[in-house]
């Protein structure tokens, strides 16, 4: 019986891929690619007609390149590859912002959402919308343009928080760096998550290199300048006005002898006349500033709660101590020792005693609500401007904390380790940035008072909360 002849199937010169042919109404006629993309498994068409490809010989040189395209991302992603998104550069970074970026605190946040939308800005004006399309050549080009723009300047002449670019000088160093922080840091991210597909944790760290900068030595307080910050803060706080209403209605007419008649029943006591603060008290702020080594945020929202006056040192001797929770800039509590400097404990008793009921007034610095950062940044400024404070900033005064503590022998050998629990950094970066800043420090010194020499002040503050004399030395 004769055996049956099967007639093979021509292959396809490219595989994967198919030539189709439409004719519409009008007579007209298109020719549509279609393929399936590995990435997705979607069916795509694509229009050969609108692309130029208008003979045969062209359509084929199209789909046989096509199809070894396909064939070679076919092979990338059996081998591990991420596949692409389809998704435009501008929507994945929306989606950072909305879920790993919404942990971000706000003003973290508002400098990344800043710095991306430049960078989104630059990508889209060169073509590069898609976030598959973002590759390590894109990032250095961003870099190179990020250095060579010139910096923002208020506008001369026009409205509040107008700027203008000031062709004469570019960005700092430090503010083109605070950008690519924060687009590295969002890149990162959406590598993770497989939505930069042709961007690796290596083509990222070299395409947004830091540029150099100087490193100056740390500004501190010497210990002659934190003598004479404190003296001017308690200048600043020994300031009253002349009189005020409330002075002057009880000590004149009918209510100076209604308060006579008070006073004889052993009521309240007439005011007298220049008792009234001028300012907010400044003193016990930076004092507590300068020898807890606190952060200035940390500082302004510090509750009661969180002060711990009973606290015991290795001694079994009552030293105080500050817990602060996972609210701080790290994410990390830690618990600031004040054994290191004893007035702080006579301050924060002292402030406890004044305050009164801490349940209504559960702020330490503000009362029933904490400080604001505007109070703050007025009173230094205030301090420098008229009292003859050093210039200073609640930086420069943990700078200070960290410098006395590391450079001291308050704690012997473990000076630098407890100085790192206390100021939250690790014992290398101590040692790097503020070990040999500050000489001469007496051996005998065994707290902050002593190497700064602010003992004095410190009580003269203390004696002040308490109701104490004022010493007409400090007010000078």
């Amino acid at each position: 019986m004769p055996t049956e002849t099967r007639t093979r199937r021509a292959r396809s010169p490219h595989a994967g891929v198919k030539l189709r042919k439409r004719t519409w109404a009008s007579g007209e006629v298109t020719w549509f690619g279609r393929y399936v993309d590995p990435d997705d498994g979607k069916e795509r068409d694509e229009n050969l007609t609108r692309l130029g490809y208008t003979t045969a010989a062209a359509r084929r040189s199209w789909a046989v390149t096509k199809s070894r395209a396909l064939s070679d991302r076919t092979r990338e992603l059996e081998g591990g590859a991420t596949r692409h998104t389809g998704k435009t550069l501008a929507k994945v970074v929306d989606w950072y912002f909305a879920h790993p970026g919404a942990r971000l605190r706000p003003s973290t946040r508002a400098l990344y959402e800043r710095d991306s939308e430049s960078f989104v800005s630059w990508a889209k004006e060169r073509g590069v919308e898609s976030a598959d399309e973002l590759r390590q050549e894109h990032l250095v080009r961003w870099r190179e343009w990020l250095a060579s723009r010139p910096k923002r300047r208020a506008r001369q002449g026009g409205r509040r928080g107008e700027r203008e670019a000031d062709a004469r000088d570019l960005r700092s160093p430090a503010s083109v760096n605070s950008a690519l922080r924060a687009v590295k840091a969002i890149l990162n991210e959406l590598r993770r998550a497989g939505l930069v597909p042709h961007l690796s944790s290596d083509g990222i760290k070299d395409g947004l290199r830091l540029l150099r900068t100087p490193r100056p030595l740390p500004d501190y307080l010497r210990p002659s300048e934190a003598q004479a910050l404190l003296a001017a803060c308690l200048r600043h706080d020994a300031e009253t006005f002349d009189i005020t209403r409330e002075e002057n209605a009880s000590a004149l007419g009918r209510a100076r002898r209604l308060a006579m008649l008070r006073r004889a029943a052993g009521n309240d006591v007439p005011l007298p006349r220049g008792s009234t603060p001028r300012y907010d008290a400044a003193a016990p702020f930076v004092g507590f500033t300068l020898l807890s080594g606190c952060r200035s945020g940390e500082a302004e929202a510090l509750r009661w709660d969180q002060v711990d006056l009973e606290a015991l040192d290795e001694l079994g001797q009552r030293a105080g101590e500050v817990r602060l929770g996972v609210e701080v800039k790290t994410g990390r509590a830690r618990i600031v020792d004040l054994a290191a400097a004893p007035t702080l404990r006579q301050l924060l008793s002292a402030m406890k005693l004044r305050a009164g009921n801490v349940t209504e007034r559960p702020s330490v610095f503000g009362g029933k609500e904490p400080l604001g950062k505007g109070w703050v940044k007025a009173t230094c400024a205030r301090l420098i401007g008229s009292y003859g404070a050093p210039p200073f900033s609640p930086q420069k005064l943990r700078r200070t904390c960290a410098t006395a503590l590391v450079n001291s022998s308050i704690f012997g050998a473990a000076t630098v380790w407890r100085a790192s629990k206390q100021l939250g950094h690790s014992p290398q970066v101590l040692e790097r940035h503020y070990a040999g800043l500050m000489r001469g420090v007496p051996r005998e010194a065994r707290t902050l008072e002593a190497v700064l020499g602010v003992d004095e002040l410190m009580s003269e503050m203390i004696v002040r909360l308490t109701g104490g004399a004022r010493r007409q030395a400090a007010a000078k």
